[in-house]
């Protein structure tokens, strides 16, 4: 009798130490990774798809249908696996919905939909079939390669081109015009676009962030493995020391 209560006993603690491990371990790892966080200033955040919304600091991984946000005077640069690199200034909203690359044939798909905020575009090498942002109120395809995209509060949205060219029509897809080096279109909340005028020569400021140094920090955890194909030194994949975001994580180098 005595050995079955145990038994009994012994049961009953695995089943409540089950349930304490299967509510507060990480949420599985389902969402494909699709770039880094390369740069970082303030408060910025993602929330991976089924994940609860996390604060981002350097080498923390970007996913699929991730949804990222910076607070006031914060900034985030991110890295895709194709290099292609993507700047979001302050108080900016944008959702990853589509990202495949194939580095085999150099080639891939993305669409970006940004709610509000600004962010400075530049494209890699790679060929893209299908490339495009979108905002409220328009539709931004990528011919490459470097632009700044503002969108404001009532979504109006403004494209000033560095460098190469970009499509851009209304949310609907009318009322295309192309974009050139060094101009400049908007589109307003009643879809139309105007005519191209002079760009701003250089990249604003709240989208311009310095190089940091990345310590002996990072946040894989089960979302990506070692093998991410971005390569950098000093981190841990594993996420066991996460940088503070100035590229002083623990043990930083």
């Amino acid at each position: 009798m005595k050995h079955k209560l145990s038994s009994v006993s012994r049961a009953i603690a695995l089943a409540v130490l089950s349930a304490f491990i299967v509510t507060s371990a990480p949420l599985p790892a389902t969402a494909d990774l699709v770039g880094l966080v390369k740069r970082i200033k303030a408060s910025a955040y993602g929330t991976p798809p089924g994940a609860e919304r996390e604060r981002k600091y350097l080498r923390f991984p970007i996913v699929q249908d991730e949804r990222l946000e910076t607070g006031s005077g914060a900034g985030m640069l991110v890295e895709f696996l194709d290099e292609t690199t993507l700047t979001l200034g302050p108080d900016s909203d944008l959702v990853i919905d589509t990202f495949v690359y194939d580095p085999r044939a150099n080639e891939g798909s993305a669409i970006l939909s940004m709610g509000v905020g600004i962010m400075h575009f530049v494209s890699s090498k790679a060929q893209y079939a299908a490339m495009q942002i979108k905002t409220p109120t328009a539709i931004i395809g990528i011919r490459g390669s470097d632009a700044v995209i503002a969108v404001a509060t009532d979504g109006t949205t403004t494209v000033s081109v560095l460098a190469g060219e970009f499509s851009v029509s209304n949310a609907e897809g009318g009322d295309t015009t192309t974009v050139g080096p060094s101009q400049s279109v908007s589109v307003s909340t009643t879809g139309s676009v105007s005519a191209p005028a002079p760009a701003p020569a250089s990249v604003p400021d709240e989208v311009s962030l310095p190089a940091q140094k990345v310590g002996y920090g990072g946040a894989g955890g089960a979302l990506y493995s070692d093998n991410h194909g971005l390569s950098d030194s000093g981190h841990d994949d594993h996420g066991d020391h996460p940088d503070n975001g100035n590229g002083n994580g623990n043990g930083g180098h």
